[in-house]
């Protein structure tokens, strides 16, 4: 697969992911790094885990309210372009690719989850989300050589 594909194809998943939890677009990247200091990746991943812990509460506002979902747009690009940077690829693809993410994620997101609440199965339908968007955050971000 040619570098262009590779980067807008792990963009995208980055998007979407952080179209499911904003944290992960900018935090996924750097926690998955050969060169993260533990203290730095604890750090990440206490601030990922708070998320996920947070998005199951009653309380948490909309993902798709404005302010959110610009949130998700940016950490996906900040996250787009480190990978970008990374496997010296075109920043405008890699960003361009991750905003259809992080919209698609979003929208997929929220729907998941009303369909879910209707049933019963909002909690578990939160813990399956994470498991995708974790799942797609460790596929995107890692290493060519990992």
């Amino acid at each position: 697969m040619g570098t262009v594909v590779r980067s807008a194809a792990r963009s995208a998943a980055l998007g979407f992911a952080s179209g499911c939890r904003s944290s992960l677009g900018v935090l996924g990247p750097p926690l998955a790094s050969r060169s993260s200091r533990a203290v730095g990746s604890v750090a990440m991943a206490g601030l990922i885990g708070g998320e996920l812990a947070v998005d199951k509460l009653p309380s948490t506002p909309s993902r798709m309210q404005p302010v959110a979902l610009l949130f998700r747009y940016a950490s996906g690009a900040a996250g787009s372009l480190m990978l970008a940077r990374r496997e010296r690829s075109s920043p405008v693809i890699a960003v361009a690719a991750s905003t259809v993410g992080a919209s698609l994620g979003a929208v997929t997101g929220s729907a998941w989850r009303d369909y879910a609440g209707q049933r019963g199965w909002q909690r578990r339908a939160a813990f399956a989300e994470d498991a995708v968007a974790l799942a797609l955050t460790a596929l995107a971000s890692r290493s060519r050589s990992g």
